[in-house]
Order: structure tokens, then sequence, then C-alpha cells
């Protein structure tokens, strides 16, 4: 999904300015600062990764120089979406639930079967079923 946040945007701006400052601070003889910067950077883009985006989303906002207004939200699981919680331009707080994914790579069967056919019926047998 695509996102507009405020809160993005400035964790955006933070990244670029913590390495600006790093470029400022390698030709500086203070170690102390030299590591501070470089650990304003980690710091920065740890806090991207935790809203969500991924490496190569970070390194792209590193590669533009530039934060941007809208950022792209991978789902961490592939599946099928089966609830949608959100609309286009709706408002929406940290932590609301904006889809439901299911992972169905793997489904429970339920079967019910009749006393005569459990002969041909074994635990952990493959069973194709149509829907």
């Amino acid at each position: 999904m695509e996102l507009y946040s405020p809160e993005l945007y400035q964790a955006q701006e933070e990244l670029l300015s913590a390495i600006a400052a790093s470029a400022d601070m390698r030709e500086s003889k203070n170690d102390y600062l030299r590591g501070r910067a470089e650990k304003s950077i980690v710091s920065a883009r740890e806090k991207l990764r935790l809203w969500g985006l991924e490496e190569a989303q970070i390194e792209a906002i590193e590669l533009r120089k530039e934060p941007s207004d809208r950022i792209t939200i991978n789902s961490p699981i592939s599946g099928v979406v089966v609830h949608k919680n959100a609309v286009e331009g709706m408002y929406v707080e940290t932590g609301t639930q904006i889809y439901t994914i299911a992972d169905l790579s793997e489904v429970w069967v339920k079967l019910d079967a009749y006393e005569s056919d459990l002969a041909w019926l074994h635990y952990g047998q493959e069973v194709e079923f149509r829907t």
C-alpha cells in the first residue's frame, strides 16, 4: 500500500541529515564526533526499518537524497487479502490494522465421513478436494 505519513517523512529527513552530518565529520580529527555521526545514521536507518521499510527502500532514499511524501509499505508475508479495513484517502493512526492477509500456503480441511468409509481413510494420507 502507499502511505502518506508526516512521521515517515520526518524519519527520512533525519536519515538524510545524519548522512550529511557524517560527511561533514569525515574530515574531523575528533573520533568521538565521527563515531556519533555514524551511530546517528544507523539509528535513523533502524527507525525507518521499524516503520516497515525494506532495506532496498532505505537505500533508495539515500541515493535519491530527498525524502518522499508517499512511501510504499509492503506486506511482511505473502498471501491473500481477506479483509480491507481502510479505503484510499482515509486517515489511519499508528497501529491501525489496514489489511488482513491470510497465508493460504497451508490450509485445514474438515472432513465428515460415514463410518462405512473409514476403511479407506488413514491419518496423514494425501487428499484432493475441490470447492
